[in-house]
């Protein structure tokens, strides 16, 4: 099996011009144009793994190969809605921050940190459901929760590829 890269929902030129009037923008700002569309396909894949609302806008197969390999556009929609772009986005801002979403979820499982008895308890039986979903940005997780199926549930769906 090849590996076949798919484009990622937002650009280079989308994310800069998203990027360029916001805050706390450095990282996206310091990295090179090679690691900016890294991080955007990165983003991308990583918004495909969860379990969306409806259907995609084309479900057909060439040669066994889905028309449309992104989760988005859905149902009637022929965009990919600006809230995902925007997330996208703002993942990968995150990952180009050095924010490592499977380091996220292995700390989900720690109650206890320190050393003696300096220490800090957590509980664990509390939300983080965006780190759970891998997706470690909590302003991206805000944009893409209208559009899932079930937010108790978010990797039920399956992507394969790029």
């Amino acid at each position: 099996m090849t590996y076949v890269s798919v484009a990622p929902y937002a650009n280079e030129t989308y994310g800069t011009s998203y990027f360029a009037d916001r805050l706390r923008a450095d990282a996206w700002d310091d990295a090179s144009s090679a690691d900016r569309t890294k991080a955007l396909k990165q983003a991308s894949n990583a918004i495909d793994k969860l379990n969306f609302a409806g259907h995609k806008h084309d479900e057909t197969l060439t040669l066994g190969v889905p028309t449309q390999p992104r989760q988005f556009p859905r149902g009637d929609d022929t965009d990919v809605p600006v809230d995902v772009l925007n997330a996208c986005c703002e993942l990968a801002l995150a990952l180009l921050d050095d924010v490592d979403p499977n380091l996220e979820v292995e700390n989900l499982a720690f109650t206890r940190q320190g050393i003696g008895e300096a220490a800090v308890n957590r509980d664990t039986s509390y939300g983080q459901e965006h780190i759970r979903a891998g997706i470690p940005s909590l302003e991206a997780w805000n944009l893409l929760l209208p559009y899932l199926r079930d937010t108790q549930h978010p990797r039920i769906e399956l992507h394969r590829g790029g």
